[in-house]
């Protein structure tokens, strides 16, 4: 018999997207499926959880945003429980890429019908990452987000305006495993999944399954390219501009010449030194919608 923990940030997103205990327990009534709900109270406090209850259920539920997710996540990676998604927060980038609704009734009727894929996990030094991590303006942007109540697409896009014109280029080094060599970037991005959120894609075609990330380094661009840039994320094409470096590979090395914001899930964290990207193929796995079996 499955037994089934859901972690419940309960402040995530917004209202109208949140479920709560009795909304779960409602759903799964007539099953045998047994219900475990726990409310989480503090960051962190979805790890702490998660740890707690390996080897006593067989799957796990992340009900929040993407930071609930890279919470509960980093505990799974190398288990053997399942990781579930009801995404409730902003951008659900993963959620978004697998095709689990932003409704909680498909979400909850996924994780009933109980398919699973193993996927790939990425690794940014001693951070886990499910969606994307990288460094650069994205970081910048992240880390006012995370300062402000305000929450939404159009928040995230009043303060890229406001980073774009306040951002200075990182003078790095890169080595994609054939020596390091100098660029000036204003964004490094390590996609696993293809998009930050909100179908905003940075890696239309990248996979979660394949034991690949897509690799961008992007110079800064002039206002007409920044705006060529953003549109073609939200079409979901790729963002190939002048000057730019995509790679399909399974680590990246940055050398950096002073410390700086990186991020992974949307989480910022200060990096400093070296930072390295890498993959763990079929590191966990995924509930994920029937129809999507074989192709994520």
């Amino acid at each position: 018999m499955r037994r089934i923990l859901f972690i419940i940030n309960p402040i995530a997103g917004a209202k109208k997207l949140r479920i709560d205990e009795r909304m779960i327990r409602n759903y799964f009534e007539q099953t045998e499926i047994e219900v475990i709900c726990i409310y989480s109270e503090y960051a962190g406090h979805a790890a702490h959880i998660a740890s707690d209850h390996i080897g006593r259920v067989s799957d796990m539920i992340a009900i929040g945003g993407d930071g609930s997710l890279n919470e509960i996540g980093a505990q799974l990676v190398g288990t053997s429980v399942n990781l579930g998604l009801i995404p409730t927060g902003s951008g659900n980038g993963l959620a978004r890429h697998v095709g689990i609704p932003v409704h909680s009734k498909r979400a909850l009727e996924i994780i009933k019908e109980g398919y699973t894929q193993k996927v790939d996990v990425g690794r940014m030094n001693k951070h886990y990452f499910f969606s994307n991590a990288g460094i650069g303006i994205d970081s910048a942007i992240i880390k006012r987000y995370n300062e402000i109540p305000q929450r939404g697409w159009f928040t995230y896009g009043r303060l890229g305006l406001i980073e774009y014109f306040r951002f200075k280029p990182i003078h790095l080094e890169l080595s994609w495993g054939e020596g390091f060599e100098p660029f000036e970037a204003a964004l490094v991005s390590v996609a696993l999944s293809n998009q930050y959120g909100y179908n905003f894609k940075i890696a239309p075609d990248a996979s979660i399954a394949d034991g690949l990330f897509v690799a961008q380094a992007i110079p800064m661009l002039h206002p007409l390219q920044s705006i060529g840039f953003a549109a073609k994320m939200a079409l979901g094409q790729y963002t190939q501009t002048k000057g730019s470096i995509i790679r399909r590979c399974t680590q990246l090395d940055i050398k950096l010449n002073s410390p700086q914001i990186a991020q992974y899930d949307g989480e910022p964290v200060k990096v400093e030194g070296q930072i390295t990207f890498e993959i763990l193929p079929d590191a966990m796995s995924l509930i994920i919608p029937k129809h999507r079996i074989g192709n994520i």
